[in-house]
């Protein structure tokens, strides 16, 4: 189970996701910050209230947390940390309907610095639309890129 994970979608209304921060949220003790044992103590009091939220979403197992969180993932305010480049060209007036559609909830919901698409919002408005990478830093050139840096 990621701590990361759980605090970007349970707790969307933080700007920022350090352990200090989510422990202060959480209104948890204070603690040694950058000490692994007291790090990892947070964690664990972390999990308690978290528990209680997914209970309240009607998450009662570990396997369903998964589950939840893919859900919840488009609603976090850290989708995805790594947006790739896009070309979106609506092919019929289908298409251009779910272009708008995307770039307003772009601009208007999934804005972090720049407007940005997630994937299953792509796939929710895909018919009518071609999709093509719109440099060499896009994924279709780079699948592989998996860090900042662009080393693998």
């Amino acid at each position: 189970m990621d701590s990361l994970i759980l605090a970007q979608n349970l707790l969307p209304d933080l700007g920022k996701y350090k352990l200090d921060i989510v422990a202060d949220r959480l209104e948890l003790p204070n603690f040694n910050h950058h000490r692994a044992s007291d790090d990892a103590a947070t964690v664990g009091y972390m999990l308690i209230p978290f528990w209680k939220m997914l209970h309240e979403r009607g998450i009662h197992t570990l396997q369903a947390v998964n589950r939840e969180m893919e859900k919840l993932r488009p609603l976090g305010s850290k989708t995805n940390r790594f947006p790739k480049h896009i070309i979106l060209i609506a092919r019929n007036k289908v298409g251009l309907k779910n272009l708008y559609q995307m770039i307003s909830a772009s601009n208007l919901k999934y804005f972090k610095r720049v407007p940005t698409i997630p994937k299953s919002l792509l796939l929710e408005h895909r018919e009518g639309i071609i999709v093509g990478s719109a440099c060499e830093a896009g994924e279709l050139f780079r699948p592989w890129r998996t860090t900042r840096t662009g080393k693998s």
